[in-house]
């Protein structure tokens, strides 16, 4: 994050490239408006209430009852979304390249977990698959709220 490598030395900006808020580790996976777009989805996608905000929500349990499966297959979900997140940051903090929908970041995130979920073995795939298909679902049905254009005016 921008504030590990302040302290390092770095000369850099130590704000989000995105949202303008100070870039801790933190905020790249939970707090930015794009982790929490991503967050949201797998959330709805499992029939959540509440999405993390921190890695301790996910302790003691947590991601268990978060992605509805077991620890294994748990940190395996929890690994591609936040892989993606990683690497959307460093491609926008770096490349100056930003994702041009946040659902390009969760489409990413949920190939980097098909494509990991190959590893396990085949009864852990099979649950895999399960919720691989609960967030195919969600991004399948996600409409994005199309707000009217205020300064149109009818004459």
């Amino acid at each position: 994050s921008a504030v590990a490598l302040k302290k390092r030395g770095w000369k850099g900006d130590p704000y989000c490239c995105l949202c303008g808020r100070l870039e801790t580790t933190k905020h790249i996976f939970f707090s930015c408006s794009l982790a929490r777009f991503v967050w949201s989805g797998v959330g709805l996608a499992f029939s959540r209430d509440t999405i993390p905000k921190s890695l301790d929500d996910l302790q003691v349990g947590g991601i268990v009852v978060f992605f509805k499966t077991n620890m294994r297959l748990g940190f395996i979900m929890f690994a591609g979304f936040a892989w993606v997140l990683w690497k959307a940051r460093n491609k926008m903090a770096i490349e100056k390249v930003f994702p041009k929908h946040p659902v390009d970041t969760f489409y990413i995130g949920l190939s980097f977990i098909q494509k990991w979920g190959q590893l396990l073995k085949p009864n852990d795939q099979e649950k895999l698959a399960k919720g691989v298909e609960l967030l195919k679902t969600w991004l399948n049905n996600y409409l994005p709220i199309q707000e009217p254009s205020l300064d149109i005016v009818e004459l």
